[in-house]
Parts: structure tokens; sequence; C-alpha cells
């Protein structure tokens, strides 16, 4: 399994500047290109990698030990290995 995103709860993280903080000192990416790090209502995404790159339906949702993080990963296609 491949991490594609970076999720950060807004509840511990209360600024875009302060997840992206986490992420740089956790040694992950910032941003990708094009840069589509959408936000939701409750959460902050860091992509690492295009979800068009991964196989469908291998997404899942694993919690990170610290509070307020969680780790999306999944099964990237061939071409993509």
């Amino acid at each position: 399994m491949i991490i594609q995103s970076v999720l950060l709860s807004k509840q511990h993280f209360h600024t875009r500047e302060d997840a992206k903080k986490w992420i740089e000192k956790h040694g992950f990416k910032p941003s990708i290109h094009p840069d589509p790090n959408p936000e939701s209502k409750n959460l902050w995404r860091f992509r690492q990698r295009q979800p068009s790159e991964f196989m469908y339906g291998t997404f899942k949702t694993l919690i990170h030990d610290e509070k307020g993080v969680g780790i999306v990963v999944g099964r990237l296609k061939l071409r993509h290995t």
C-alpha cells in the first residue's frame, strides 16, 4: 500500500499553515503539481500522489499515532509502480 494523501483535522490544526508545518516536519510533500489539495469542512488534505494513479476500490484511511492525523493509502496501478 502506498500513501496517497495525509489528512489533518481542522480541530487540531487550525490553519493550513499549521497543517503544512506538521506535514513538512514529518517528511511529507506539502503539495504536488498541479496542486489539488482540496479541503473539506473538517479536514486539510495534502495529496502525495494523484488519485488517478491508484486502482479503483483500494483506498483505505488509516489513523496515525498522532491525534488528528489520518493517512489514505491504496494500491498503485501497474503503470505507476
